[in-house]
């Protein structure tokens, strides 16, 4: 973690002092000359008034900001404040992206730090965007104060901050007060504006205080050194004819596209647009070379035409016509045979710093002289110890700065005289430069910057972007290699050189006579500067000639935020950050089209949006007197139009792409749950929630009344295996489980339907049927408590599963119905058992049921079953036939070998399974596993007074009340939804192989089964014989496709960038699991494994409520039920107290069932309530599995029912229902070949036309590009082949058929198939970089004979890094296979089925290959 900067405590000097009381006093413009301390001042002036506010109004009520003219300079006056100040200090430039921070975002900033330091544009932004409200704003510092003139970006700032602010404190700093050139006779005049500016008075030291600012700044001496002008021989003369001829090839070649027709733009309109403008730039780079052929001498402009040969091939691959690339090519070749001619005639001589010497001019020759005397033949230890050579070098071009850099490193370490020179250079960058560019060049220029400053280098060239404030080492040469070019320049470059001794050299040709004269003008302006100013202000009385007005510029008081002022220049810049927000790849850069048409002898401006724009139409703006306001009253026009349709909000912030006004009808579980600190995510897998446990209603509340109607449900039981042999152990066992005996259901409510499942003993598949309603009971009291006692025995006697800490229900609420025994009367009616009951209660009263014998014949029923405890505590069951015991004998009694004594008598016995889970099919067990018979001693067991029957099916009991209690919950949630059921079909697969079940017209779905449902609410977890997981991705894909569609269709006029945002909401995890929570899914889900003889409750027993509520209120673990006394349940709780907080949610814990609830994760409910989508989707069709989306709603049901959505016609794709036919030809081309290979005919070739316009092709402005096309195919792409899957690959894992999956849906498997169709020769799209990343794809798949190989799916589409030696899939021909699949089926009516037949035709390879 970075360490705050360390806060240094300066004396101010005695003028320092001075002016900071008459800053305190009243808004002053401070003047002093750099390096006497302005930034000092300003940062103790800060402070000042910082401490009143935060006495006056608190600590963070209020800001200061801290105005730069630079970029360069905000991180450096950031630094400075910090070191200087207690206040944290935040820095804010434009590659930060802060144009595209919302309130929020800003909000948080002006939250942590209590000064800003920003460049003015940022200013002016956020406080027209109403970001920053101004009277926050206690103080503001402007830094190079005299750069605010005209339509600068300070001066608007200043203007809006003096027209809001109640009381603004501000403080200007300037080092020369004039910006640009200025006559003697109008100094006052730029002074006193430069006053009107800030409402500030021009404020300098006192005349007594003046010898010790003198001391601190600048006054260097001066030297103009003029050197001879430069004879040119006939070999330079020649090359500069050269490049003359290679200019003029440029200007008269056309590189731009055509312009478009009449029936593309409106009438009479001009482009503004400079078609020339990449023209201009290829010529531009070779008047560079000339210009150093002229200004350096033919070696120089050697290694300039070196240099701009690289720039050419970086220009090639960004050409954006096939016209343009020709051009550079040509260029490029005619300046490498012009750079290969002076290299052969500089290659003469041997030596470089001959070969410099030789082929430079007059005045770098004059320049090295120069810098020879300053490096002296010193040796590296000696020039450290003088630490006084450090030279800046100031040139007027870029070019100059890059090319005379690297002639001082050729001459560093060719030349021993100047072996301890160390050149380097910085250089300003383009404003038209990416964010990526101006990063690396910012990082670049701060690198070279800091090696200067650490001594690594001594000598730097540089642009004007160092005159100006940048903090350098003291240096004590500055050389002007090119002279300054205005009054601002030369006092700025001469206060470079702050060393005592330094010195300022000016170079100018003996042939600029001006220049003498300007320079006299400069220095004439600096004195009247002097003499004007005096303690306290300019003399506001002088008699002041108007000179010309400044700038005008068209103007707009927004109506809403803060009523700033929207100046014209700014607006075009809103609307060109707007557009560049606008969805594009890494090809396109969107910026609108600007044309001007004359209408009576004044200009109006129209502008075009991108075409993705929301406003497709063009915007005109109000007549002007000329095209530079004309296009600002455009631009304005534009602002008005996109605030009035809210793609700006009421601060003129272009809105992101995640916002847009949905109304919270559409949407209403569409809201995040507050959530604080480093807490997991809604929606995610590690936010777990507790969730009751609740008991379907239909067994809740049911226990039998006395004399009221109570209903008998049976419970089959039938074995569903192979009939074993006779005279078989298994074929006892077979005839019991088909015997009529069986438990029943006693309920006073009735069960809606029959329950039909299997279970799976272990001796195979059985079939459970739960009949309705068998019979009606009208009972006595007694007669229920007989039953409520045979209850009781067979949960606690014979299964032993109620656990010490249970009860039974007395409020008899969940689960209170009654087990009883079920036989077949005499006439063939099956009924209670009353005997059996009868039987059991004595058994159910006493401790212990044991058999006495009498002796050693005695005999036992046939089929007697006994119990007993084994040692590991589980209890074996054992059927008794009738015989004999054997007498003294050594027995293997149960795997135990034993030598019992002669009197026992032991009896070979069939045992019983007592596996209690008998939900999923039991792996086969070995051979001597399945022995049936076992020897026992009767003396130890209990006998259970039950038939073998009953015993049998007895431990089926908590498998079959577990699986009844589940589908009852899926019962229950199929009511909540409105769909009348259809015919229970069974869900064969189609005759032809490509067909998918689903898009069959025919097709009205397998009718909704409670198998189905029950298996969309099991969670893997549970370990089940089946779970949600396949039905999860059937449902996710429709989920998206059906989002997908409505928001096409509902948000028409919104881009894919918004669509895309809402989507993501829409079919994201924690929106789904808002929805499956408002519908109580999360009390339904089946999440823990079933362990019947561990954390299984009865029914008719619970966990006694306080119990239950302690432990939820104090979150103590739920294993610690164990701990709790039975007899003494109070007093134990009194001991919990210790185990308060010792739940743990995010450790899966099954004992939390015994009270009741559940834990389940966020995603868990979100994959429920899509693995129930793929429930219904499989049930009902397309229109069922929406109807399931409108009633939990998912989807609107007025805007989103499946009329609408499925078979309400698709809008025309045109924006003008009047064009004719004959422009969609001519933007189409012949497009018969495609039709072809796609076997599909268009019938409105406007929606071809859309999904094969990329963004970068502005020439289409009769349909939108393909981006939303792009939206929608993606979605039915990924939901035609998940279809696919799961109807061929339904043996497949769930894991498996993810993996397919995302195999055959991604942008690089699509990219191939493009490529395989030929796609993209039809592509509209205009980017030389495109074309060739498209070829270079284009040309491997060929080479590969189209195949889709391991490389191609993971090659990552053409965002990866360049250096990769895969070739990677352009992500635009992934989106032309997505959108042509759009147009097809917008076209066919919105029929899958005809998008299916052609798409399977080209996929049908990878299909078969992957799925069969």
């Amino acid at each position: 973690m970075d360490t705050a900067p360390e806060k240094m405590q300066v004396a101010p000097r005695r003028y320092q002092e001075e002016l900071l009381k008459r800053c305190l006093n009243e808004n002053t413009i401070l003047y002093l000359p750099t390096g006497s301390g302005k930034t000092f001042i300003a940062v103790m002036f800060i402070k000042e008034i910082m401490k009143e506010c935060c006495v006056k109004y608190g600590r963070g009520k209020k800001l200061a900001v801290f105005v730069v003219n630079q970029v360069a300079l905000a991180q450096q006056q950031t630094d400075y404040v910090s070191r200087h100040t207690e206040m944290n200090v935040g820095c804010y430039i434009g590659i930060m992206n802060v144009d595209f921070w919302d309130k929020a975002k800003w909000n948080e900033e002006f939250q942590k730090n209590q000064v800003l330091v920003m460049t003015a544009q940022i200013l002016c932004n956020i406080i027209v965007h109403n970001i920053l409200d101004v009277n926050r704003i206690c103080v503001v510092v402007f830094d190079e104060c005299h750069a605010a003139t005209g339509n600068h970006p300070m001066k608007q700032a200043a203007d809006n901050i003096l027209k809001l602010h109640i009381n603004p404190r501000l403080l200007g700093l300037s080092g020369s007060l004039i910006n640009g050139d200025c006559k003697v006779s109008r100094v006052v005049k730029c002074l006193k504006d430069l006053e009107d500016t800030f409402k500030c008075k021009i404020s300098t030291a006192e005349e007594s205080l003046l010898p010790e600012v003198r001391r601190y700044s600048t006054n260097p001496e001066e030297e103009i050194h003029q050197y001879g002008v430069q004879v040119t021989d006939s070999f330079t003369k020649n090359i500069e004819g050269l490049l003359t001829q290679c200019q003029n090839l440029i200007m008269v070649s056309k590189v731009t596209a055509p312009l478009p027709g009449k029936n593309k733009t409106l009438h009479g309109l001009i482009p503004m647009s400079d078609d020339m403008k990449q023209n201009k730039e290829l010529k531009n780079i070779l008047e560079n070379v000339k210009y150093q052929i002229e200004d350096l001498g033919l070696y120089g402009g050697y290694v300039a035409a070196n240099m701009y040969i690289t720039v050419l091939t970086k220009l090639a691959r960004r050409a954006g016509t096939a016209e343009a690339l020709d051009l550079i090519t040509v260029i490029k070749e005619n300046l490498t045979e012009v750079r290969d001619a002076m290299k052969r005639q500089i290659m003469v001589l041997t030596e470089p710093r001959e070969q410099i010497r030789r082929f430079s001019s007059n005045k770098f020759m004059m320049f090295v002289s120069l810098i020879k005397k300053i490096f002296r033949d010193l040796s590296e230890a000696e020039q450290s110890r003088q630490g006084n050579n450090n030279v800046l070098v100031f040139v007027q071009r870029r070019a100059s700065a890059r090319t005379l850099s690297a002639l001082l490193q050729i001459l560093s370490e060719s030349d021993p005289r100047l072996r301890t020179m160390k050149p380097d250079c910085v250089v300003g960058y383009g404003a038209q430069q990416s964010n990526e560019a101006t990063e690396m060049h910012r990082r670049t220029n701060e690198d070279a910057i800091l090696r200067f400053r650490k001594m690594e280098t001594n000598l730097l060239v540089a642009t004007d972007v160092l005159e100006e404030g940048i903090d350098i080492p003291v240096c004590n040469t500055v050389i002007m290699f090119d002279p300054p070019n205005s009054c601002r320049s030369y006092i700025q470059s001469k206060g470079r050189a702050r060393h005592k001794t330094s010195s300022y050299h000016i170079f100018v040709s003996t042939s600029d006579q001006k220049f003498l004269g300007k320079f006299n003008v400069y220095k004439a302006v600096g004195h009247e500067i002097s003499k004007v100013l005096r303690p306290g202000a300019i003399n506001v009385e002088a008699d002041i000639v108007d000179g010309e007005p400044e700038d005008e510029c068209v103007e707009w008081h927004t109506p809403c935020g803060s009523h700033a002022i929207l100046k014209g220049p700014y607006a075009i810049q809103l609307v060109n950050i707007y557009s560049c927000k606008l969805p594009h790849d890494r090809y396109t850069n969107l910026s609108p089209l600007w044309y001007l048409l004359l209408r009576g002898g004044k200009c109006v401006c129209v502008v075009q949006l991108p075409v993705n724009s929301v406003l497709k139409v063009s915007i005109e703006g109000e007549p002007q007197k000329n095209k530079r306001l004309a296009k600002q009253s455009a631009a304005i026009e534009a602002v008005k139009r996109l605030h009035e349709c809210g793609e700006l909000d009421d601060d003129m912030v272009p809105r992101p792409s995640e916002y847009v006004v949905y109304h919270e009808k559409l949407f209403p579980y569409l809201t995040k749950e507050p959530i604080g600190g480093s807490s997991p995510q809604q929606g995610s897998r590690q936010r777990k929630q507790l969730y009751v446990k609740r008991c379907p209603l239909m067994y809740s509340d049911c226990r039998p009344q006395e004399l009221q109607i109570t209903y008998l449900h049976i419970i089959e039981i039938e074995a569903n295996y192979p009939k074993p042999t006779e005279d078989s152990d298994h074929m006892i066992l077979y005839n019991m489980f088909n015997k009529e005996e069986h438990f029943g259901i006693l309920s006073s409510k009735e069960i809606p339907q029959d329950f039909l499942f299997p279970l799976y003993s272990s001796e195979g598949k059985l079939k459970v049927t739960v009949k309705s309603t068998h019979k009606l009971y009208t009972l006595s009291k007694e007669e229920i408590c007989h039953c409520e006692e045979f209850h009781q025995f067979i949960f606690r006697k014979v299964l032993n599963i109620v656990k010490p800490f249970m009860c039974v229900d007395q409020e008899r609420r969940d689960h209170s119905y009654l087990i009883v025994p079920v036989r077949k009367s005499e006439n063939g009616v099956l009924q209670i058992d009353w005997n059996t009951v009868n039987r059991t209660r004595n058994a159910s009263t006493n401790e212990e049921f044991k058999l006495e014998q009498t002796g050693e014949s005695s005999k036992f029923p046939t089929f007697s079953v006994f119990v007993r405890q084994s040692s590991s505590g589980k209890r074996k069951f054992y059927f008794l036939e009738e015989g004999p015991g054997d007498g003294n004998c050594d027995t293997n009694v149960d795997g135990d070998f034993l030598n019992r004594c002669p009197t026992v008598s032991m009896k070979e016995a069939l045992m019983i399974s007592t596996d209690l889970n008998c939900l999923k099919l039991k792996r086969r067990q070995k051979k001597n596993e399945q022995k049936r018979r076992s020897y026992f001693n009767p003396e130890l067991c209990d006998i259970i007074p039950l038939s073998a029957a009953l015993c049998l099916k007895i431990h089926l009991l908590p498998s079959v009340l577990h699986k009844l209690t589940v589908l009852a919950a899926a019962y229950e949630l199929c009511q909540m939804v409105p769909i009348s059921k259809g015919s229970v079909l069974d869900y064969e697969m189609p005759e032809n192989a490509g067909d998918i079940q689903l898009l069959n017209s025919d097709f009205g779905g397998c009718g909704l089964t409670l198998n189905d449902v029950e298996q969309a609410l099991t969670a893997a977890s549970c370990d089940d014989l089946f779970n949600s997981e396949t039905l999860e991705t059937l449902g996710d894909s429709f989920l998206k496709f059906a989002v997908s569609l409505f928001l096409f269709i509902h948000y028409k006029s919104h881009h894919e960038g918004t669509l895309s945002s809402i989507k993501m909401k829409v079919v994201s995890n924690w929106h789904f699991y808002n929805v499956a929570k408002g519908k109580d899914i999360g009390s339904k889900l089946q999440i823990h494994r079933f362990v019947p003889d561990e954390t299984w409750v009865p029914p008719g027993f619970t966990v006694p409520q306080p119990v239950r509520r302690k432990f939820l209120s104090e979150h103590i673990a739920p294993e610690y039920l164990k701990k709790l006394n039975p007899s003494e349940i109070e007093h134990s709780m009194d001991q919990l107290v210790d185990m308060r907080n010792t739940w743990n949610l995010a450790t899966p814990n099954n004992s939390e069932l015994f009270i009741g609830v559940q834990t389940v994760s966020d995603k868990s409910l979100a994959d429920a309530l899509e693995a129930l989508t793929g429930v219904y989707l499989k049930a009902y069709g397309l229109s069922g599995a929406i109807a399931l989306l409108n009633s939990l709603g998912v989807l609107p049901a007025k805007k989103a029912s499946p009329h609408i959505l499925f078979e309400r016609p698709p809008e025309r794709p045109l924006l003008q229902e009047s064009l004719r036919h004959q422009y969609l030809d001519f933007h189409l081309g012949d497009t018969e070949e495609l039709e072809e290979t796609l076997n599909y005919r268009f019938k409105d070739r406007g929606f071809l036309l859309q999904a094969l316009t990329h963004p970068s092709w502005s020439d289409n402005r009769i349909t939108d590009c393909y981006q939303r096309l792009e939206f929608l195919g993606d979605a039915i792409l990924d939901f035609l082949v998940t279809s696919y899957i799961y109807d061929k690959c339904q043996k497949l894992s769930p894991g498996k058929i993810t993996i397919l999956r995302a195999v055959l849906v991604n942008n690089c498997t699509f990219a191939a198939f493009s490529v395989r169709i030929g796609l993209q020769k039809y592509c509209k799209y205009r980017s030389s970089e495109l074309f060739y990343n498209i070829d270079a794809f284009v040309k491997y798949q060929q080479e590969n004979n189209h195949e889709i190989t391991d490389e191609v799916m993971c090659s990552g589409d053409d965002s990866c890094d360049d250096h990769t030696t895969v070739i990677p899939a352009p992500k635009v021909l992934g989106d032309l296979f997505e959108s042509v699949a759009a147009a097809i089926y917008l076209d066919s009516g919105k029929c899958l089925k005809t998008v299916w037949s052609t798409y399977y035709r080209i996929m049908e390879k990878e299909l078969v290959k992957y799925c069969m």
